[in-house]
């Protein structure tokens, strides 16, 4: 027999073996762990079958990757020097052990420019890498940017990119134009790239202002997902500083308006924050107004008078509230021993279709009448009644309301109503409330009246 005849016998025998054991192997961790290196140093040797040893390792990084931790660098070096079935172990593998991997970004670079077919999976373990340790990736920035424009690699490109500049924000900065191109030439980046951009625009204003100009079309586009991603950067962005948002904002308040749900919410937010509406910008407001109205309330003619002399500031920052939380147009109570208050709300429009007109009120009964009666207090009282008069003083029938609850005592009246704005968590317990009668499932806000509409109403519009 030739030494050829003899090499091919000895594989064909261990292909025999390996494949008739091969769950015996798998299941046997112990003889798994004393054949572990048999096997690799088999894949090591020129021109053998090897099939064999691959289905096994690749099996058993899918099903117990700690097995292999400690041969993770030999597999690693095994993919370099040409033996690719074993790329699909790698991943399984970072899983339980990284060092390896940390220390041999470069291989993984190199295999990847050089083998097109393993595209897919090694930018998905370099992406594992960059999650953990993005500065790894920094010096591999140019080659990855690259591979930006293929469909295969567009997503786990942007995403390592994305990684990277969430954690050095300078590196990516000299290739947003670059980014910017590649968003023009293809369509499929402009989900995905902004978010790249929009982090590296944190390094600066200045920077920030240079990725909002780029990010500018994309407020026009036909696709939603695009605006989308695109108001989420203009939001971001603009924390830093609100007049970096001044030349967008009328484009922004058009998208308002969208008939998409999530654009409309997005593009309101960042008006909101814009003009000073924003949530935190509230509260802070709230603090303000609970302060000075509890100074007032010494009786409740003071209160009243209070409420008079500054109606105009009150109706203006009531508007702002009203935007997040509906007020009832009146409110009633029910039982004498338990008793119940009883909301009552009507479309602010009321048009020739309209779902509930002041005649045929929207009603839902609440337990926490506490809250309710003082968002009364803020509302009826301070804004809504001077906007939308009600038969009657707003304060007596929140008063009234209050009698039927707990009593007729001023002082105890006053303390209640001394602090009137809720906090932003009181608020939410009455959204969740209102939520769950289905109150938004037939009104929304209709920013043109700054007020609730019913559906019907607002279709007509």
């Amino acid at each position: 027999m030739t030494e050829d005849d003899g090499e091919t016998a000895i594989n064909a025998t261990a292909t025999f073996l390996l494949e008739t054991q091969n769950e015996i192997l798998r299941n046997d961790k112990r003889l798994l762990n004393d054949f572990l290196p048999l096997l690799l140093t088999y894949l090591k040797k020129e021109g053998t079958v090897r099939y064999s040893p691959y289905k096994i390792i690749t099996q058993v990084a899918f099903e117990q990757p700690s097995a292999l931790s400690d041969y993770a660098g030999d597999i690693i070096s095994l993919v370099r020097a040409g033996r690719k079935e074993l790329a699909a172990s790698l991943f399984h593998i970072y899983q339980v052990n990284t060092k390896p991997f940390n220390e041999s970004v470069g291989v993984l670079i190199e295999i990847l420019e050089r083998e097109s077919d393993l595209r897919g999976i090694m930018l998905t373990v370099l992406l594992e890498v960059a999650r953990d340790n993005p500065s790894l990736l920094v010096p591999h920035v140019q080659p990855l940017i690259g591979y930006i424009e293929s469909p295969v690699s567009a997503a786990n490109i942007s995403m390592i990119l994305a990684e990277v500049a969430k954690d050095n924000p300078d590196t990516i900065y000299p290739h947003i134009h670059s980014l910017r191109e590649a968003m023009n030439r293809m369509d499929l980046l402009k989900a995905s790239v902004p978010t790249v951009l929009g982090l590296v625009g944190r390094r600066s204003e200045q920077t920030a202002a240079e990725v909002l100009k780029i990010l500018r079309p994309l407020l026009d586009e036909s696709d939603q997902t695009n605006v989308l991603v695109a108001l989420q950067e203009y939001r971001n962005l603009g924390q830093m500083d609100r007049d970096l948002l001044s030349e967008y904002i009328p484009r922004i308040k058009a998208l308002s308006d969208s008939p998409q749900q999530y654009i409309r919410n997005l593009a309101n937010v960042i008006v909101d924050y814009y003009e000073g509406r924003d949530l935190r910008s509230l509260m802070d407001k709230i603090e303000e107004q609970n302060r000075l109205i509890h100074e007032a309330a010494v009786s409740v003619d003071a209160l009243k008078q209070y409420l008079d002399n500054n109606i105009e500031l009150l109706k203006q920052f009531i508007s702002e509230l009203v935007k997040r939380l509906p007020v009832p147009v009146r409110f009633s109570t029910e039982g004498r021993v338990q008793k119940v208050l009883r909301l009552h709300f009507i479309c602010a429009r009321q048009g020739d279709r309209c779902l509930y007109p002041s005649d045929r009120e929207f009603t839902t009964e609440t337990k926490i009448w506490n809250k309710w009666l003082r968002l009364a207090v803020s509302a009826l009282s301070l804004g809504i009644s001077v906007m939308n008069p009600l038969e009657g003083a707003a304060l007596s029938q929140v008063r009234d309301a209050y009698d039927a609850f707990r009593g007729e005592e001023d002082a105890e009246f006053l303390k209640f109503v001394s602090e009137p704005f809720l906090t932003s968590s009181e608020q939410d317990s009455l959204v969740m409330q209102l939520r769950d009668a289905k109150f938004f499932d037939v009104f929304s806000y209709d920013s043109s009246i700054g007020n609730w509409v019913c559906l019907m109403c607002k279709h007509e519009s």
